[in-house]
């Protein structure tokens, strides 16, 4: 029979072992079966409003606390924030990824866009050039899977 001493070191270590495990999502797991769409067929105008899941490759990271990322298929943008700010990405994350949620367009005001334009693809050039109100494509997620696998 083992002490109760003993009995709760067995218990911190499996704790604590589990809590070492790699998680391979945050918030809601994205589905692994069903549609996957790209970025760049998230960002047609038929898919505002519906909830998509979508596969892409990590472009940026909010380096602040992980808040917001955006993601890329090599040709299109897309900044992800999460739903009700539930949860967060790692700040290091990095390569493919699957979103699960809500794209729509958002009028945002000049600074705001040009805050934003590096996340979604712009060179300094574009950036500089923003004037006024902008229309921009944003997911909101209600869960992110760390692989495309």
């Amino acid at each position: 029979m083992l002490g109760f001493g003993r009995v709760m070191v067995v218990i911190a270590v499996v704790v604590l072992a589990a809590s070492c495990a790699k998680q391979d999502h945050v918030g809601e797991p994205p589905p692994k079966d069903g549609p996957v769409l790209s970025v760049s067929e998230a960002l047609d105008p038929k898919q505002f409003g519906r909830t998509i899941t979508v596969s892409g490759q990590i472009h940026q990271v909010c380096q602040d606390e992980g808040c917001w990322m955006s993601i890329t298929d090599g040709t299109s943008y897309l900044r992800v924030t999460f739903k009700d700010e539930a949860f967060y990405v790692p700040t290091t994350l990095s390569g493919p990824v699957v979103v699960r949620g809500v794209v729509n367009e958002s009028v945002v005001e000049q600074d705001v866009a040009q805050a934003i334009g590096g996340s979604i693809g712009l060179s300094d050039e574009a950036i500089a050039a923003i004037e006024g109100d902008q229309r921009i494509a944003m997911m909101v997620a209600t869960g992110v899977r760390m692989s495309a696998e």
